[in-house]
């Protein structure tokens, strides 16, 4: 027997309702605390609240942010709000190319050292800096729901939010779970829906890429990973990144981090972390695609030449 869960999200207009998030059984103190950190940073984002103060109590070792310490914090930065939001991104963006003056407006208060965490807040450097958790968010998520389905005796199950996954066991048909990397639309296999298959019995896996989320800008496709350091989006052949991991937040943050990097420096990145494995899907000179992947990362059935 399967049995489902549905997680329901209720929208109100953020003016009259603030506190569009809640967790599933907020009645227990870390995840109450989950919630108003979630809140908070909307109010702060939308100059609800004091622009530059957060009051929260973070659940997290050190009261760092969820994800810290996990990634290189230089290549998943949280204060990316505004930057997405003027390349055409985000709840509010923007049209058109933006101009080297608004890249550099943003970037002043862009930056994680410009943001400091402490028992009871986090604080802004800067009023117009607002914080962007969507590298994290599905996969924190994931975990949540996991955990608490864990919690509750099951040993057999199957969470996915987004595409984001963390799994347990077997399946229905006591063989283990097939998790299928979606092929980058694009190329001369497109009618093929998955570009190769993970198999597991419990684990977490996320994949981030640039072709679902893109804007077309004066005829020219744009992906939405923007370099936080740069401002501007990234280039590389690295068409789509899966991470393998225990907690789905963990391979969530890495698989965005992985994609503002070229592949032979996220591999020498993944190869330096025993806890992370990771697939890529590469873009090669001559127009075709190869499959590459770290020491340790399975995968059947791709359609793709896998070089290592």
């Amino acid at each position: 027997n399967r049995s489902f869960f549905e997680v329901l999200l209720e929208s109100a207009k953020l003016e009259s309702n603030p506190s569009l998030i809640q967790i599933i059984q907020p009645d227990t103190e870390s995840q109450a605390d989950q919630t108003i950190f979630v809140s908070d940073i909307l109010k702060s984002n939308y100059k609800i609240t004091s622009p530059n103060i957060l009051p929260t109590t973070l659940n997290t070792p050190d009261n760092s942010l969820p994800g810290a310490g996990y990634v290189d914090i230089d290549d998943v930065d949280i204060t990316v709000f505004d930057l997405m939001g003027i390349w055409g991104f985000g709840p509010d963006p923007n049209s058109g190319i933006p101009d080297q003056k608004q890249i550099e407006t943003v970037l002043s208060y862009t930056g994680h050292e410009k943001i400091s965490v402490t028992e009871k807040a986090i604080i802004k450097e800067y009023p117009e800096t607002k914080l962007d958790l969507n590298a994290i968010a599905k996969g924190y998520a994931v975990d949540e729901v996991f955990h608490f389905l864990q919690s509750k005796g099951f040993t057999d199950f199957f969470v996915e939010i987004g595409g984001e996954v963390q799994c347990s066991g077997r399946n229905q048909l006591n063989k283990y779970w097939s998790i299928g990397i979606e092929n980058p639309s694009g190329g001369n296999k497109s009618n093929q829906t998955f570009a190769a298959i993970v198999y597991s019995d419990g684990g977490a896996i996320a994949t981030s890429g640039n072709y679902r989320n893109f804007v077309s800008i004066d005829g020219e496709i744009l992906g939405h990973t923007i370099n936080p350091k740069t401002g501007i989006p990234i280039l590389t052949n690295v068409l789509s990144v899966t991470v393998l991991s225990n907690s789905c937040m963990v391979a969530d943050a890495w698989a965005t981090a992985l994609m503002v990097m070229d592949y032979e420096t996220g591999l020498k990145k993944v190869t330096e972390n025993s806890d992370i494995k990771a697939v890529w899907i590469l873009d090669k000179k001559d127009g075709s695609r190869c499959v590459a992947t770290s020491v340790g990362a399975k995968i059947d059935d791709s359609i793709y030449e896998i070089i290592s």
